[in-house]
């Protein structure tokens, strides 16, 4: 922590008369003749006998102003703040903020639903005496901390719901994703309310979730509503854009898959010069339909009514009635929306889930002027933090030298000599593995996943944050002018700093990659928001059977593979022309593979491309390169065998297949294309066998001068200007 009292200043005398400006502390004019300094940050002067001086002689960058001081370290003095200190020894007196005047402010039916009344009254409607169970449990305002104390599980099904008016999701984004990176567990969906995107635009993302979508059409700006399912729930959503939808509002719906019975999720937003009477009507038929579904429901959203006025708005009478009448009841009955002037109730939960408790909040963070609303449904128990074990070989460069030492010292004998070249090639490779294994053992490795990770924000920052939240839930508390004002001057800072600390992260992670193309882009990526293509194929469909076991799927992946080209070959239209019609004629002259050479095989390794890919064999072409002197003479003794019989090592014909996702439904296979990764020791027969027989062609001229695409030294543009 820095102190501003710590700070030597250095003495000012002006000897010349020179106009100046008043002191920035005491704001009275700075005579000619007396002693002043000067800020180096913003240049303005101040009186000797407005700044506390300590007797040390520093140079003048160290007059920096108290004022520049607190806005370039906006944590100065933090140490000293008695709300700082309470929230970092986890005292929760400051940070359980009295909301007496908020919960007074709330949604209470009257008459037919009157939760002030007895539940066992005997003269009380057999509907009003049900309903008040449901009213009688209200949602409370909660902070960060006191969400993670009962968001607890995070396992792949409906959980919890999170809705957020984002208020334009392309300047909040940030903000958002900061607030959720605070959560120990993530909410199962989001739905968020004017996200202001355009249909021409491409979704911003989440890290840890993927949406659906849905901006206003003909690229109008404001509205738009979206969908977050978490990634591991997302493949049990599907879109339900059959369900009833009007102009008068902007909604999405979504159906996840779960044990028991389907589960709808919707986001809603009506703008606010809809007429309420109107959108009744709309709204009563969406209502109707959802009710023929016989599904457990939960609709988010910006509703624009303001709940706390319905008795007295009849309007807002009627939507509540309406609700109530399918069935639906609303889960929030506290103001969401703050001002210093008025607090109204427009965001909110619905459901008709009647049949147990659901626990329901408004979450006090200053996302937008709309404070987040949620749901979590019961939960059994405490999820176990995510944790993926992966196994992986350590390849440093101790244990590439200890490999190489041992290659370096087997006899070679029995695959020097003349035998099938099966039999030398899986001898060579028993070796190999064998000594692989030994120096490049399989470790396992426990990766603690976060759901959002920001590695910029660092404790110091998250109790700073919690500070602002602190000073915001004041705000709420007091809705005054002065306590708002001074939550905003916290903010800016706190949003300074953290955009420094992700510059600077960013700036290091840039650094360090600055040799590695490769890494240099994937965080670059990562800087621009561009999404990784996702790699898990939860299932499959076949013959309208979904298969989730991994043998089975492979085994229909390998088959669908397999025969493709079969099937497009036979889609082909026959033609009378024969393949010899394109040839310039007989050559008379017979081909004759070269043996090869250890100095060939030596430079065809070393021009390889660089890569860490390893097929079935899991030998990469940098560890070839590596240990191409070693290997060198079995791998010739191998090639020539290979020409002289005409072979090739059925091991060198095995190729890892890739199924890669290319777009729409990602449980059909035909969805997917193949990528193949053969061994790395096929690519240096294969360079043999091309080196030899483009020779051939080019000494006998034998493909047509217009052919330019896969030729050395011939490049395609030729043919452009031959066309001239």
């Amino acid at each position: 922590m820095v102190n501003p009292e710590s700070y030597t200043y250095v003495v000012m005398a002006e000897l010349k008369p020179t106009m100046f400006d008043n002191c920035t502390f005491c704001k009275k004019e700075i005579q000619t003749n007396v002693m002043k300094i000067r800020c180096p940050i913003c240049n303005f002067w101040r009186h000797m006998k407005c700044t506390q001086m300590i007797n040390s002689a520093i140079g003048a960058d160290d007059t920096i102003c108290p004022n520049c001081i607190s806005t370039i370290l906006p944590f100065n003095g933090i140490q000293d703040d008695e709300e700082f200190l309470y929230a970092i020894s986890g005292n929760s007196s400051i940070a359980n903020v009295d909301y007496d005047k908020l919960s007074r402010i709330k949604l209470e039916l009257h008459d037919h639903c009157d939760a002030k009344r007895s539940v066992y009254e005997e003269n009380l409607d057999a509907d009003t005496n049900y309903y008040n169970t449901h009213f009688s449990s209200t949602a409370s305002y909660l902070g960060t901390d006191q969400i993670n104390k009962i968001l607890l599980n995070n396992e792949p099904k409906l959980q919890s719901l999170l809705h957020i008016n984002a208020r334009s999701l392309a300047k909040n984004r940030h903000n958002i994703i900061t607030e959720l990176s605070l959560l120990n567990n993530q909410f199962s969906v989001i739905g968020m309310s004017e996200i202001w995107t355009k249909q021409d635009e491409v979704n911003p993302d989440i890290p840890g979730y993927s949406s659906f979508i849905k901006s206003r059409p003909n690229c109008k700006t404001g509205g738009g509503v979206g969908l977050y399912i978490k990634n591991d729930l997302y493949p049990k959503a599907k879109l339900r854009d059959d369900l009833y939808s009007d102009p008068l509002y902007e909604s999405l719906f979504i159906q996840i898959n779960q044990p028991g019975r389907d589960a709808l999720v919707g986001i809603i937003y009506k703008p606010p010069d809809v007429n309420l009477d109107e959108y009744n009507v709309a709204f009563d038929n969406l209502l109707k339909q959802l009710s023929n579904e016989t599904k457990p429901c939960f609709i988010l959203g910006d509703f624009n009514i303001n709940l706390l006025k319905h008795n007295m708005h009849k309007p807002t009478e009627n939507f509540l009635n309406m609700l109530l009448s399918y069935g639906y009841y609303p889960l929030i009955d506290k103001p969401t929306r703050i001002t210093t002037d008025t607090a109204t109730l427009i965001d909110n939960i619905i459901t008709n889930v009647h049949e147990m408790q659901l626990t329901s909040g408004i979450w006090t963070v200053d996302i937008t002027d709309h404070l987040p609303v949620f749901l979590i449904l019961p939960q059994n128990q405490r999820s176990k933090p995510h944790k993926v074990i992966i196994n992986k070989r350590q390849t440093d460069e101790s244990r590439i030298c200890s490999f190489k030492n041992e290659l370096s010292v087997q006899n070679w004998d029995e695959i020097l000599k003349d035998g099938d070249v099966n039999e030398k090639y899986d001898a060579l490779m028993k070796t190999v593995h064998k000594l692989y294994d030994k120096n490049f053992p399989l470790i396992s490795h426990t990766l603690h996943v976060r759901n959002i990770h920001r590695p910029w924000i660092t404790k110091a920052i998250r109790n700073s944050i919690k500070k602002k939240s602190t000073l915001y839930k004041k705000f709420l508390k007091s809705r005054t002018q002065a306590a708002l004002n001074k939550y905003k001057i916290y903010r800016n800072k706190l949003t300074a700093v953290l955009r420094k600390a992700e510059k600077c992260y960013y700036a290091s992670k840039l650094e360090a990659a600055k040799h590695n193309l490769q890494k240099t882009w994937k965080v670059i990526n990562t800087i621009i928001l561009r999404k990784k293509a996702e790699t898990g194929i939860p299932s499959v469909i076949q013959n309208n059977q979904t298969v989730n076991d991994p043998k089975e799927m492979a085994d229909i992946f390998n088959n669908f593979f397999a025969n493709i080209g079969q099937d497009l070959a036979k889609k082909i239209p026959k033609v009378d022309a024969n393949f010899r019609d394109y040839l310039t004629g007989s050559i008379p002259q017979s081909i004759f593979l070269n043996p090869t050479t250890a100095c060939e095989i030596t430079t065809i390794i070393a021009g390889l491309k660089n890569s860490d890919s390893k097929g079935y064999d899991e030998l990469s072409v940098c560890l070839l390169k590596k240990c191409s002197y070693e290997l060198v003479l079995p791998l010739t003794s191998i090639f020539n065998q290979s020409i002289l019989e005409g072979t090739v090592p059925d091991q060198l014909k095995i190729a890892k297949v890739v199924p890669v996702y290319k777009s729409e439904n990602r449980s059909l296979v035909s969805n997917y294309r193949p990528i193949s990764v053969l061994p790395a020791i096929s690519k240096i027969l294969e360079k043999l066998v091309y080196n030899r027989v483009i020779d051939f062609i080019n000494e006998h001229n034998i493909l047509n001068d217009s052919q330019y695409g896969f030729r050395k030294k011939i490049l395609y543009i030729y043919g452009t200007y031959r066309s001239y």
